[in-house]
């Protein structure tokens, strides 16, 4: 479809209920739980039907800063692949350039390819943590409040500004540094998760040690496994943390007293890959991720059920089968919205025979130990 075949334009007072439709068609059902239409809101039309749309929001930084924030763009399903999503990103970009944002954000979802293309084309570039500090310091926090990164698992950080320096990957140290910050990060949110259960011993080393071997133990065979089918199929991939997933843990465990694992993943290096290009090594990978995974929680929930252990050794070990458990769930049992970023989903999509299969073996554990 040609570009002159349709237009964009801002939306009118009565396409609120048209636009919500194909905002609902476009996306999954717990997704539409967060659709909201403050902002400014443009539309794509072609003969009079809007068939799209794209919604910006501006805010402020210290030192009246203007900066924009590309919050959605959608299409009806039936139009997509029509360039629709490309013409939309452009002009909401010349909209907020237009309005004198010199700070342009967007959150992305690490898979949807799709979409961060759009970004590339509109020369934004993904921002590590690492970035996003260095850059914009403590209005990180900020920023994160406009564009809701404190609970978009999976989502990275997406800028346009003057100020950003590109970065082509992690450096081997950088990776590592990054893993290490994902354990550390886990260790406290579920220490922080004890002492809010009324457990006087949060802090004893004995708790904290078995949390820096469970997290190191599982996600350095998470990862390994990844790693090694990438290696096999010459693909380059880099870890990748969820920021955002680490403060929704981190809330969840402060207030309610609950626990989330939010481990991060590897992604084809760089920001030109294709998801769908790629499903097939990365349903791989995850499929060797959640076999290893799932050995291993079993082997120690057999040792558990069997009195094969010390006795005190049983506490460690009952804390390493909850992890694991927990991490089993989310990483493979839940291919959906808002735990799409997980391996779960790429399995879901590569294959959803072994999908079934495997999250078979998850839910005895939930019910045997």
């Amino acid at each position: 479809m040609s570009a002159e075949s349709y237009k964009i334009r801002a939306m009118e007072a009565g396409e609120k209920e048209q636009v919500k439709s194909i905002m609902k068609d476009a996306f999954p059902f717990l997704m539409r739980l967060f659709f909201s239409l403050s902002g400014r809101v443009f539309v794509a039309e072609r003969n009079g039907e809007v068939i799209g749309g794209i919604i910006l929001k501006v805010f402020f930084l210290p030192k009246q800063i203007k900066a924009g924030l590309v919050s959605l763009i959608f299409c009806a399903p039936k139009h997509s692949g029509q360039g629709i999503g490309h013409a939309l990103a452009l002009a909401g970009v010349k909209h907020l350039e237009h309005e004198g944002c010199t700070e342009i954000f967007a959150c992305v979802e690490g898979d949807n390819t799709g979409s961060s293309k759009l970004f590339v084309t509109n020369g934004f570039r993904r921002l590590s943590l690492w970035q996003q500090l260095k850059t914009y310091g403590v209005n990180c926090l900020r920023i994160w409040f406009h564009s809701y990164h404190f609970f978009d698992i999976g989502h990275f950080m997406w800028s346009k500004s003057s100020r950003v320096a590109e970065v082509n990957h992690l450096s081997k140290a950088q990776t590592l540094f990054e893993l290490l910050f994902i354990i550390v990060a886990h260790v406290a949110i579920f220490s922080l998760v004890s002492w809010r259960l009324g457990s006087e011993e949060f802090l004893a080393m004995t708790n904290v040690l078995t949390l820096v071997v469970c997290f190191s133990a599982f996600y350095v065979i998470r990862y390994g496994a990844m790693a090694c089918i990438a290696w096999l199929h010459q693909l380059k991939c880099e870890l990748r943390m969820w920021e955002s997933g680490l403060s929704l843990s981190f809330f969840i465990a402060l207030l309610f007293g609950g626990s989330l694992v939010a481990p991060g993943s590897l992604y084809p290096r760089g920001d030109s890959w294709k998801y769908n290009e790629h499903i097939k090594h990365l349903g791989v990978m995850a499929l060797s991720s959640s076999i290893c995974l799932l050995a291993v929680v079993w082997l120690i929930g057999g040792l558990i059920s069997f009195n094969a252990l010390p006795s005190q050794w049983l506490p460690s070990f009952e804390t390493a089968l909850s992890i694991g458990t927990g991490l089993l769930m989310l990483d493979l049992v839940l291919p959906f919205f808002p735990f799409s970023s997980f391996n779960g989903k790429r399995l879901w999509d590569w294959n959803k025979y072994v999908w079934g299969a495997l999250s078979l073996g998850v839910m005895p554990l939930l019910v045997v130990f």
